[in-house]
């Protein structure tokens, strides 16, 4: 497919989105032109909420936005997990299923990326996803 000619004006941000969409259609891996940078941002913050997270923490009302954008992404993925996890072969761990497992091992790769620390770990997860930890009033 060939790239249309270059255009130098858009009159709305729909024309945009419809214009460049296509212009991206004809280009592998697009899609994760932006995720990068997202998770160069987003994930030393979701470790350092992590870092001294444990079955009944007290946790910042921070740490506390990062534990559940965490959450909300495991969620949000539970189910492409649990079929990649079955396409892969993977297993279980401890308390957790095959998705849990994956989605740590997935997790610790994108801290490698981001910085020097892994700290995704069964207990953390588990805490986590049953809600075994406290918000500091205040």
């Amino acid at each position: 497919m060939t790239v249309p000619p270059p255009v130098e004006k858009y009159d709305s941000v729909p024309e945009a989105e419809d214009d460049i969409h296509k212009r991206l259609s004809s280009l592998p891996e697009s899609e994760r032109w932006l995720l990068p940078s997202v998770i160069d941002a987003v994930l030393p913050t979701w470790t350092d909420a992590l870092t001294s997270f444990s079955a009944h923490s007290e946790v910042t009302r921070e740490e506390s936005i990062a534990l559940s954008q965490i959450r909300s992404v495991y969620e949000e993925s539970e189910d492409t997990l649990g079929k990649r996890a079955a396409l892969l072969g993977s297993g279980t761990m401890s308390t957790l299923d095959e998705s849990h497992v994956l989605f740590i091992v997935l997790f610790r790769d994108l801290q490698r990326k981001t910085g020097d620390r892994t700290n995704m770990n069964p207990h953390k997860l588990r805490v986590l996803l049953d809600d075994r930890y406290t918000i500091e009033e205040g």
